[in-house]
């Protein structure tokens, strides 16, 4: 789908680099449907695709969020991680993707055992650090683990892979030895305006608001799925398993004209999470479809969209992040 100039950030991809998934997959994980690949998975409402163009989205994602955040982590990591004489520690990622959070930060803490979980098997199959191991799992299952076995579950961006979030909390807390930690990173699925910005969304950015709201529709009515970013600390909260549940909001400049403008590292992470929210509005063409949106009608959202998200300043992704450590 193209919009005249509307590529402008496609160098951002690079999706020429990216190894594709093996065709002798194809009748065992994944569907093809409108030239792109989705889970086989008849038990997890992911609706994502989970094809190349969707999987440098994400790791495009993740490298942004590490120059926002300014690391792979927060919370007390190197601490749990710390070495430890008689006991490896171990890492679990849920919804690892292609694993670029996991093998980066492998190689940060080598002594350190990780294990990635996907659905899919879209995880790279060489030049992977020793400590590396990726695992074909389905979050809504319980996994393989003993109880108290882990230090660190962490959970980005996963919130679409299940129906009720708690399966996931549940889990990480079943999995964690006492101490352990429990990270979560889910995006809103709405649109902000920078605080500064004294605009109303359903107002200044009505396409996108538009957007967001035929999306949520179609989450909830066509997979069950609900939105959840800010309700996650609570969700933690109420099981009683945990202590200092830490809660913290980050905001990603879209584009580059804003309160951000004149900082050139906002204005950069802002061009590309532009580039990120158009490809993320491509790859939810088919779940608006299903709602009942027509082709016709996803084309006209699909520019406006852009047109949009290039010529109103001051809209922002909001990024929210809660850790908890394992009582």
């Amino acid at each position: 789908m193209s919009t005249g100039n509307d590529h402008e950030d496609d160098d951002i991809f690079g999706d020429s680099d990216i190894e594709e998934i093996a065709r002798d997959d194809f009748p065992t994980y994944f569907l093809q449907i409108d030239n792109r690949l989705y889970t086989s998975s008849t038990t997890a409402p992911y609706p994502l695709p989970v094809d190349t163009p969707e999987m440098t989205r994400v790791d495009v994602q993740h490298s942004i969020l590490e120059v926002l955040i300014g690391a792979n982590y927060l919370g007390p990591v190197r601490d749990v991680l710390a070495p430890e004489e008689g006991r490896r520690k171990v890492v679990i990622d849920i919804g690892t993707g292609r694993g670029k959070w996991l093998i980066e930060m492998a190689r940060e803490f080598p002594h350190v055992h990780f294990i990635g979980l996907d659905i899919a098997p879209i995880s790279p199959q060489y030049d992977l650090p020793d400590n590396v191991v990726f695992e074909i799992h389905d979050i809504n299952e319980q996994t393989r683990f003993q109880a108290g076995s882990v230090d660190l579950v962490h959970a980005r961006s996963v919130s679409l892979g299940v129906r009720d979030f708690r399966v996931i909390i549940n889990e990480a807390a079943r999995l964690l030895r006492p101490g352990g930690l429990f990270f979560s990173g889910e995006w809103a699925r709405r649109p902000v305006f920078h605080p500064q910005m004294n605009l109303t969304p359903s107002v200044d950015a009505v396409h996108l608001s538009h957007f967001f709201q035929a999306l949520t529709n179609a989450l909830e009515q066509c997979r069950g799925i609900y939105h959840v970013s800010d309700r996650i600390p609570d969700m933690i909260l109420q099981t009683g398993l945990f202590r200092d549940i830490t809660r913290q909001l980050f905001r990603m400049p879209i584009g580059d004209e804003g309160p951000w403008q004149g900082d050139q590292q906002w204005m950069w992470l802002g061009r590309i999470y532009r580039a990120c929210i158009r490809r993320y509005v491509e790859s939810c063409k088919r779940i608006l479809l299903e709602v009942g949106l027509s082709e016709t009608q996803y084309n006209a959202l699909y520019r406006n969209v852009l047109m949009e998200i290039k010529e109103v300043p001051g809209l922002i992704g909001e990024y929210n992040t809660v850790y908890a450590s394992r009582l």
